[in-house]
């Protein structure tokens, strides 16, 4: 009545797919600035990322930050592929590992905008196609420290543009595939977008009531 290997493989994806959000929950940029004595989401851009971990804490933790969120990325993939789980169904355990990212349960629900992390997904799966895209996305993001709530978005925008074109152009995964991966990351982009716009409004509405309370009556 049942197909056994049907319901083993949905054991599979359910379970890594529960691990992945796990991965993704863990609160690398928590755990760097807390040693420092700084509450991360309490600082700068208030994201638990590695770019608001560069421009509150240097470069060297931004960098340590961004490293231990790009190989959540490379671990979670390669847990997918190692019990057997691949092609589309990839992108479900991705789906799961980024939301952990960024509403992590280990640290309150507060965490960063998932970039590095599908960064080290993309190396993880497009292997070393997606090396370029990486290095131009990072020159991109480290270098434009001093533009707020602006350099590692830009520098994907870009770095996924190239690594799209490549793999499209090489063949080297299926269309069905890419548009489900683009589909993520232009998810992934829209919710960092709507995040900084939010949280300015935030900033400006509070700068708003400042200005407000020092009127005189």
């Amino acid at each position: 009545m049942f197909d056994l290997d049907f319901i083993n493989l949905l054991i599979r994806l359910i379970s890594i797919t529960i691990i992945g959000y796990a991965i993704g929950s863990i609160p690398v940029c928590h755990l760097i600035s807390k040693r420092r004595g700084v509450n991360i989401v309490e600082v700068g851009s208030k994201l638990a990322g590695s770019s608001n971990v560069t421009r509150n804490l240097g470069v060297l933790l931004g960098s340590a930050a961004f490293i231990g969120d790009f190989f959540k990325g490379i671990l979670a993939i390669n847990l997918c592929f190692f019990i057997g789980i691949e092609g589309n169904l990839v992108l479900i355990p991705l789906i799961a590992t980024i939301v952990g990212h960024c509403k992590p349960i280990f640290a309150k629900f507060r965490g960063g905008d998932g970039m590095a992390l599908l960064a080290g997904s993309a190396l993880a799966i497009f292997e070393i196609y997606s090396i370029l895209a990486i290095i131009i996305a990072l020159l991109i993001a480290f270098g434009t420290q001093r533009i707020k709530h602006v350099s590692s978005m830009v520098g994907f925008i870009i770095g996924f543009f190239i690594l799209s074109a490549t793999s499209i152009a090489l063949n080297q995964h299926g269309l069905v595939f890419i548009i489900g991966y683009t589909g993520v990351a232009g998810l992934l982009l829209a919710y960092a977008i709507n995040g900084h716009r939010n949280r300015n409004s935030s900033i400006a509405q509070k700068w708003d009531n400042i200005e407000n309370q020092m009127e005189p009556s």
